[in-house]
């Protein structure tokens, strides 16, 4: 499945997956509880999808754009264990759906 911008995430299948990758496992503000932000690191989902896409991609490549989020797009020191195991995860789920 190609990806364009416009695409609406919600008909990709592993958009609500990644969501909840996002906000339970790699969470860097704290707010994977909170319901009513769900959404909050939806801004980040195409950049994942589209390494998703792309058949050579690996457990560090996630890592590192979870990483480049955190320190460029939040401006914290990045966790890079936590990054890792977040990509970890994506990458066990791209493989399913690969």
């Amino acid at each position: 499945m190609q990806l364009e911008k416009s695409e609406v995430f919600e008909e990709h299948p592993m958009v609500s997956e990644i969501r909840k990758i996002l906000l339970h496992d790699w969470d860097p503000i704290g707010i994977g509880q909170v319901e009513s932000m769900a959404d909050e690191y939806d801004s980040y989902l195409y950049d994942l999808l589209s390494l998703a896409e792309l058949e050579t991609s690996q457990i560090e490549d996630y890592r590192d754009a979870l990483l480049l989020i955190e320190r460029d797009f939040m401006c914290f020191d990045g966790d890079i264990a936590n990054c890792t195991q977040a990509a970890e995860r994506i990458y066990v789920l791209v493989q399913k759906y690969t």
